[in-house]
């Protein structure tokens, strides 16, 4: 019997001395067979560092940024928070709509929103319609929030995914090092400018139009599967490790939200500064998810 993604065989074995007849089945997965693998590879590389990103090319400038706002520093810290809440929702939502809607074209919509809504707040004066645009974005790293890893899990099987995993998180860090630089610099000049590096992202729209294959939705099984899954409930240990996961994600948001406006308002430095140090944890990261990858 053959299905779009497995062949599974079925194997008849008689033993004449008993008379027994024993019916096996095994079950294999087709290979994804891809015209450029480097370049999905390089695709799902780019799209996955989304997350961080958004937080990295402002953070580092949030401060000047304060400066220009007086009297909003709620909404100053919004900027970088808004995104975040406003992806939660469409993660949830983007897991329905992936079971209709293929994941080549669920990465090319997301991506379009993040760099539309990155880019267009730097061009406005307005820090109500800047945070509009950062809901934007917010919908489009929803998106792309797990689309990328459900393509990994998808196109590669055994080691290789692993590998391809490893060095998803490795690029996360490398552009979260280059994004707080890039932001540093070009700060000082005018924070504004710090939006336009989410145009970036383009070069992350071709390859994935260019390389990222069309695979078809997958709807949800129902039936007697549905049955046996729908009353499992998680364990205590799964809700301690995701507590856990949200204590360390809140207080790196903690951190980025005030290092800046310690450097710069502190008087140590300028938001090149401030850049440095938002990146000097990621060294760590990119060590160990090297050694997770090999």
């Amino acid at each position: 019997k053959k299905t779009d993604n497995i062949d599974i065989l079925f194997y008849i074995k008689y033993n004449k001395n008993t008379q027994n007849i024993n019916i096996f089945t095994n079950v294999k997965r087709k290979e994804k067979k891809m015209k450029n693998k480097l370049g999905v590879k390089a695709a799902l590389l780019l799209v996955g560092t989304n997350g961080v990103v958004s937080a990295a090319m402002i953070t580092p400038v949030l401060a000047y940024i304060a400066q220009s706002f007086p009297g909003d520093s709620t909404k100053v810290s919004l900027l970088v928070t808004l995104p975040t809440l406003v992806t939660i929702p469409f993660i949830l939502l983007t897991g329905k709509i992936a079971e209709y809607v293929g994941k080549k074209t669920l990465c090319i919509v997301g991506t379009v929103l993040f760099i539309l809504g990155g880019v267009a707040a730097g061009f406005t004066d307005s820090l109500n319609i800047m945070l509009l645009w950062r809901a934007v974005m917010g919908v489009g790293g929803g998106i792309l929030f797990t689309v990328p890893n459900a393509l990994v899990a998808d196109l590669f099987e055994g080691q290789e995914r692993a590998t391809v995993m490893g060095h998803m998180s490795t690029c996360q860090s490398v552009l979260q090092i280059a994004a707080g630089m890039f932001a540093g610099f070009v700060g000082i000049i005018n924070w504004k400018y710090c939006f336009y590096g989410y145009a970036f992202y383009i070069i992350c729209l071709i390859l994935e139009v260019i390389t990222l294959p069309d695979l078809p939705p997958e709807k949800a099984e129902k039936g007697s599967a549905e049955k046996s899954t729908g009353n499992e409930k998680l364990g205590g240990k799964i809700w301690l490790f995701a507590l856990l996961v949200f204590g360390i994600f809140a207080s790196g948001s903690v951190y980025n939200l005030n290092i800046s406006m310690l450097v710069i308002d502190g008087g140590f430095g300028t938001s090149v500064d401030a850049g440095v140090v938002t990146t000097v944890t990621c060294i760590s990261t990119i060590v160990f998810t090297l050694l997770f990858g090999w």
